[in-house]
């Protein structure tokens, strides 16, 4: 597959007109959730210098769920590969 690539920052939405032929990669903003949410979802933890605060944030853009953020890029024709 070929075809000339542009690259579309976060303040540029995508419409059919600036990515019709192209390959669009893209970045995936950051989601957030609180570092205690791995201490709930964990059987045992083990962390004697107390290291992990649970009312801290953690951030990563994995979390966003990158499935949604190319769900609503299929209307403009998008293919995924």
């Amino acid at each position: 597959m070929s075809a000339p690539r542009v690259y579309l920052d976060a303040s540029t939405p995508p419409t059919a007109a600036n990515v019709a032929g192209k390959i669009v990669p893209f970045d995936v903003p950051p989601a957030t959730v609180l570092q205690g949410l791995f201490l709930q979802l964990a059987l045992r933890s083990h962390e004697p210098d107390g290291q992990i605060n649970p009312s801290a944030p953690y951030s990563r853009p994995y979390l966003a769920g990158p499935a949604a953020l190319l769900d609503a890029k299929t209307d403009l024709g998008t293919v995924i590969r």
